[in-house]
Formats: C-alpha cells, sequence, structure tokens
C-alpha cells in the first residue's frame, strides 16, 4: 500500500462523504460508511501476502528498536501501525459508546492481536510490536474522540 493508493482511498472517501452530506444523511450514518471502509481497507492491507523470510517476534520492542527514527522503514513499520489503528479507536468509542478507557484498550488489544494471530496461517508475520503498535494509535484515537466529543458538547 503507497502513500497514493492512501490518498485515492481518502478522494474516494471525501467524494462519498459529501454525496451523503448533500443528500441530507446524519452524521451516524456517514460514520457508519467510514467504519465499513475503514474494517474493508484494513482487511485489505492484513492479507496482502509478503515477501518474508521470518513468521513471529514474540520480544515486545524488537522491531520497534530495530530501525532508527530517519530510516524509512520506522516510518512505515512504527508510525504505520499507529496511524493504520487510530481510526479504530476512534470509530469504535462512537459505534460502541464506549465510556471506559480499559474498555476501548481491550478491545483494540483483543482486535489487534487477533489480526496477527490470522496472519500467522495466511504466509504473514505475528509480532507482538504491531499488537503494541496498533493499540496505541488505537488508544490515541480513542483519546481524539474523547476529546472531540467533549468540545462537541460544549
Amino acid at each position: 500500500m503507497t502513500v497514493n493508493d492512501l490518498a485515492r482511498i481518502l478522494v474516494v472517501v471525501l467524494i462519498i462523504s459529501t454525496i451523503f452530506i448533500i443528500k441530507g444523511l446524519k452524521i451516524k450514518d456517514i460514520i457508519s460508511l467510514f467504519f465499513i471502509i475503514y474494517l474493508l481497507f484494513l482487511a485489505t492491507i492484513v492479507t496482502i501476502k509478503q515477501d518474508i523470510y521470518y513468521t513471529f517476534n514474540f520480544i515486545p520492542f524488537k522491531e520497534i528498536l530495530r530501525y532508527n527514527i530517519e530510516n524509512p522503514l520506522f516510518l512505515k513499520n512504527v508510525i504505520g501501525n499507529i496511524l493504520l489503528f487510530m481510526p479504530l479507536g476512534f470509530l469504535i468509542a462512537y459505534k460502541l459508546n464506549l465510556k471506559h478507557f480499559y474498555s476501548a484498550i481491550i478491545l483494540i488489544f483483543y482486535f489487534s492481536f487477533s489480526i496477527e494471530f490470522i496472519e500467522l496461517f495466511i504466509g504473514r508475520v505475528f509480532d507482538i510490536d504491531d499488537i503494541l503498535l496498533n493499540t496505541l494509535g488505537g488508544v490515541i484515537g480513542y483519546i481524539i474522540f474523547k476529546v472531540f466529543f467533549n468540545q462537541l458538547k460544549k
């Protein structure tokens, strides 16, 4: 998945959401659409087979600390995993009306762990660092939702 692919997806989402706004759909309908598109996008990324020579990493922070911050692989692996799950934290907080921080952490962790576990069986890599980074990204998304929601209440 390249930056151009992500830009194309964003353009499609913006066009579809604009159409829905013009047609008078409510914000919850648009968010539901984003949630479906996001889950499809996530499923696509997870199931893309890669040329990888190892099958698992159970040592926390091994892959995270492997890269210098200037290395392009740092951006792809570390920042990419965080950004990938930020929408999940935001969207599940909205759709499930999660009120407790620990509920969000548990759900996001479970979702990330499930994806990594499935990757073992489809020729991808199980990496504990991905779970940690994905969970961090989801929690950041949850916090953004809470801040955004509290501002809307005011």
